[in-house]
């Protein structure tokens, strides 16, 4: 079991506190975002949506909404919540968080770059700066990536699928395959 580093030990690590530390609180292998949440309460929370992952840990969508919650839930009031605005627990989300709100759209990359917006803009990040960011941006590996050869495109989306990505990848496929051409989806 690998547990989260507390605060002052990671400054023993690494010397002074960065300005800005990006942590990624997953749910793994045991429901632990409670307990995370309290070792180093986020400034900002990010919850893109909820969906049937996690249900090997969790059980219920029931209790991946409450495990995501206790992120929100953490977010002082001078931080920021911004949550995805595709799915059926938005409204809830809005009632745990005691931050301000900001609903985003958008699927896969898109919703991702309109999230890094409205982070950049509460951090007060100059847009052009954004900008530049968000262009030079490139899909991590096996992540919806277009290969192309002679006669084919091939969609590597073979990272970490569940069913809410594995939908993302077969709506991709069908807007990429224009009219008349041949789809393969391998799962």
């Amino acid at each position: 079991l690998a547990l989260p580093i507390p605060l002052r030990a990671f400054r023993l690590i690494v010397g002074r506190y960065p300005k800005v530390m990006v942590l990624e609180c997953g749910v793994g292998s045991t429901a632990n975002l409670r307990r995370i949440a309290k070792i180093a309460p986020p400034n900002v929370a990010v919850v893109t949506t909820i969906g049937a992952a996690h249900l090997e840990v969790l059980g219920t969508i029931e209790r991946v909404v409450r495990e995501k919650g206790a992120l929100v839930q953490a977010v002082d009031p001078s931080g920021l919540v911004v949550l995805g605005e595709d799915h059926d627990y938005v409204v809830q989300f809005e009632q745990m968080a005691r931050a301000p709100v900001v609903k985003v759209a958008g699927k896969g990359v898109e919703l991702s770059r309109n999230i890094c917006r409205e982070i950049c803009r509460f951090m007060e990040v100059p847009e052009q700066i954004v900008q530049a960011g968000l262009a030079e941006f490139k899909n991590p590996e096996g992540r919806l990536n277009r290969l192309s050869f002679a006669a084919m495109t091939v969609l590597d989306d073979t990272w970490n699928a569940n069913p809410i990505s594995m939908k993302l990848g077969l709506d991709t496929l069908a807007e990429v395959a224009g009219s008349g051409h041949r789809r393969l989806a391998i799962l």
